[in-house]
Protein backbone atom coordinates (compact mmCIF):
# COMPACT_ATOMS: atom_id res chain seq x y z
CA UNK A 1 0.00 0.00 0.00
CA UNK A 2 1.02 3.37 -0.77
CA UNK A 3 1.64 6.10 1.31
CA UNK A 4 -0.70 9.23 0.06
CA UNK A 5 2.16 11.36 -0.38
CA UNK A 6 4.25 9.02 -3.13
CA UNK A 7 1.49 7.69 -5.63
CA UNK A 8 0.50 10.49 -7.17
CA UNK A 9 1.11 9.78 -10.95
CA UNK A 10 4.00 7.16 -10.14
CA UNK A 11 3.57 3.87 -12.49
CA UNK A 12 4.79 2.04 -9.08
CA UNK A 13 5.50 2.22 -5.63
CA UNK A 14 8.47 4.91 -4.84
CA UNK A 15 10.64 2.18 -2.97
CA UNK A 16 10.07 0.11 -6.17
CA UNK A 17 11.88 3.32 -8.70
CA UNK A 18 14.19 3.78 -5.54
CA UNK A 19 15.42 0.18 -5.43
CA UNK A 20 15.79 -0.02 -9.01
CA UNK A 21 17.62 3.04 -9.13
CA UNK A 22 20.68 2.12 -6.60
CA UNK A 23 20.51 -1.59 -7.16
CA UNK A 24 21.42 -0.86 -10.80
CA UNK A 25 24.17 1.98 -9.62
CA UNK A 26 27.03 0.04 -9.44
CA UNK A 27 29.39 2.77 -10.00
CA UNK A 28 28.02 3.87 -6.31
CA UNK A 29 28.98 2.54 -2.77
CA UNK A 30 26.75 1.53 -0.14
CA UNK A 31 26.43 5.08 1.39
CA UNK A 32 26.47 6.56 -1.76
CA UNK A 33 23.44 4.19 -2.53
CA UNK A 34 22.32 5.40 0.65
CA UNK A 35 21.87 8.98 0.19
CA UNK A 36 20.90 9.00 -3.55
CA UNK A 37 17.98 6.89 -2.16
CA UNK A 38 16.63 9.30 0.19
CA UNK A 39 17.40 12.20 -2.12
CA UNK A 40 14.99 10.12 -4.61
CA UNK A 41 12.01 9.94 -2.01
CA UNK A 42 12.25 13.28 -1.58
CA UNK A 43 11.89 14.11 -5.32
CA UNK A 44 9.47 11.72 -5.97
CA UNK A 45 6.95 13.00 -3.17
CA UNK A 46 7.71 16.61 -4.22
CA UNK A 47 4.74 18.92 -4.15
CA UNK A 48 2.88 16.16 -2.60
CA UNK A 49 3.02 16.55 1.42
CA UNK A 50 2.24 19.99 2.68
CA UNK A 51 2.34 23.51 1.09
CA UNK A 52 5.05 25.05 -1.14
CA UNK A 53 7.26 25.83 2.11
CA UNK A 54 7.34 21.48 2.21
CA UNK A 55 8.31 21.72 -0.96
CA UNK A 56 11.21 24.13 -0.46
CA UNK A 57 12.12 21.83 2.36
CA UNK A 58 11.70 18.89 0.24
CA UNK A 59 13.72 19.76 -2.67
CA UNK A 60 16.81 21.10 -0.27
CA UNK A 61 16.97 17.88 1.81
CA UNK A 62 17.10 16.18 -1.66
CA UNK A 63 20.05 18.69 -2.48
CA UNK A 64 21.51 17.87 0.36
CA UNK A 65 21.36 14.12 0.04
CA UNK A 66 22.63 14.41 -3.64
CA UNK A 67 25.73 16.83 -1.89
CA UNK A 68 26.55 14.06 0.76
CA UNK A 69 26.46 11.76 -2.23
CA UNK A 70 28.87 13.11 -3.93
CA UNK A 71 31.31 14.77 -1.22
CA UNK A 72 30.86 12.57 2.18
CA UNK A 73 29.25 15.42 4.32
CA UNK A 74 26.25 17.91 4.11
CA UNK A 75 26.02 21.25 2.98
CA UNK A 76 28.07 23.47 5.73
CA UNK A 77 30.83 20.89 6.17
CA UNK A 78 34.40 20.86 4.70
CA UNK A 79 34.07 19.43 1.44
CA UNK A 80 37.56 19.95 0.18
CA UNK A 81 38.16 16.61 -0.74
CA UNK A 82 35.86 14.05 -0.92
CA UNK A 83 35.57 11.09 2.11
CA UNK A 84 36.18 7.50 2.61
CA UNK A 85 33.99 5.07 3.77
CA UNK A 86 35.49 5.09 7.09
CA UNK A 87 36.13 0.83 8.49
CA UNK A 88 34.72 -0.72 11.43
CA UNK A 89 30.90 1.21 11.56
Amino acid sequence: MQVKHYEDGLPCEAIEIIESVVVNAKCLNEDQKYNVGNALKYLLRLGKKGDSSDVAKDLYKALDYVHRARFGCWFGEDISEPKEKKSGR
